[in-house]
């Protein structure tokens, strides 16, 4: 009957891998694209930039205190779960996560760029063959006529140029001495042009000063301010959230985790478990978007939440795998295997000695005896099971 479970349990795995036949002609992005092109040391670029949890480019970079780097949800659910760094195992804590921006922008430089890049360095390279070894020499022996002619065209245009050149010169003098022609010098502070007696009265009586003279140029960007205060405003998001604080689960009763659920907008429906875990999922899908330079809306929140509970109990009702149908689970997580012993302790012990008498019965060469049905509860004295482990040792 145990073989019977162990085939029974073979068969369910081989029905789940064979539910999901994989596309061959599906393709994942990855670092290793790179390698066997001509830019195999972009790999080397790629890699760092994409989160070792996911795999995927990081999305709002989250910097840990021991300096890793990885998607502000993925290291929040990590933290949020066991509260060590993936990649060195230390402990960390999700208030000392810092944003590590410029990572963000580099990776959002180098997306817009891979594909191109990607194409270009796929294309494979010409080798030289002796026709562009002979355009070389062709072009080698033109380069002498052609530096003739370049030097004819090029004392050509110089003389050419020449005359507007001196033209220019002479008006510019031309120019600077009309302005002094008119016998007047100019105020040092406002930059008004008067007789050369009356500079002084005019700095001591009715010089303006440099503000006034300043004001007409600086109009102009004084009305353009508000247009770019505008601009900054319009690129802020309207949406700003604030992160929320854990909460101690131990020191709520169920009504008030319950109510807190309801104050959030998430449902408050389920187990205490699931409620529990609803709400740490909700902080840490509210927190990463916290991180995000352009926060998504509470509804997409929403959406993702409902993503995730709809896949967690796909999961749990492929990971619960039962012997039997007794809709037991023996992959669970919290699975309590020594309950689980306790129990079927009679069970165990049954089929032990029915292995240890069989056994014996063959080495002794008797008539094999009836078996009991497995899942039947039966009292056994301590020596049977003590005969029935001597057995199974031999």
């Amino acid at each position: 009957m145990q073989l019977s479970s162990l085939l029974t349990l073979v068969q369910y795995m081989l029905a789940y891998s064979t539910a999901r036949p994989q596309d061959i002609s599906f393709d994942v992005p990855d670092a290793t694209d790179w390698k066997g092109t001509a830019l195999q040391g972009f790999a080397a670029v790629e890699s760092p930039m994409r989160c070792q949890i996911c795999k995927e480019f990081m999305t709002t970079p989250m910097m840990t205190s021991c300096g890793h780097t990885f998607c502000s949800l993925c290291i929040r659910r990590c933290l949020a779960n066991d509260g060590l760094c993936p990649a060195c195992r230390t402990p960390d804590q999700e208030l000392k996560l810092r944003a590590n921006k410029c990572m963000g922008e580099v990776i959002e430089s180098f997306k817009q760029i891979r594909g191109p890049a990607l194409q270009i360095a796929r294309v494979p390279q010409i080798p030289s063959d002796s026709r562009s070894q002979k355009r070389k020499r062709d072009a080698s022996i033109s380069n002498g006529q052609d530096l003739e002619r370049r030097r004819t065209r090029s004392s050509t245009r110089i003389a050419s140029q020449e005359p507007p050149e001196s033209s220019m010169e002479a008006t510019y003098i031309e120019q600077s001495d009309g302005v002094n022609d008119d016998g007047l010098v100019t105020c040092p502070i406002c930059s008004a042009r008067m007789e050369e007696p009356l500079v002084n009265g005019h700095i001591d009586t009715t010089c303006p000063g440099p503000d006034d003279h300043l004001s007409s140029n600086s109009k102009p960007n004084n009305m353009s301010s508000p247009s770019v205060t505008t601009n900054l405003r319009l690129q802020r998001p309207s949406f700003e959230p604030k992160p929320l604080p854990t909460l101690s689960y131990s020191l709520l009763n169920d009504t008030n985790l319950r109510k807190k659920l309801k104050d959030l907008g998430i449902s408050a429906a389920g187990s205490r478990p699931a409620v529990e875990r609803r709400h740490r999922e909700w902080l840490t899908l509210w927190n990463a978007n916290c991180d995000a330079s352009k926060p998504r809306s509470k509804a997409e929140l929403l959406r993702d939440l409902d993503t995730w509970e709809r896949s967690q109990v796909g999961q749990a009702a492929s990971r619960n795998f039962t012997i039997g149908g007794g809709g037991l689970p023996i992959a669970s997580k919290d699975f309590d295997g020594a309950a689980w012993s306790s129990k079927h302790n009679s069970s165990y012990r049954n089929l032990i000695e029915e292995a240890g008498r069989n056994r014996r019965q063959k080495s002794t060469g008797g008539a094999t005896s009836a078996t009991k049905p497995i899942g039947v509860a039966a009292d056994v004295s301590e020596d049977n099971f003590n005969d029935g482990t001597k057995g199974c040792a031999d």
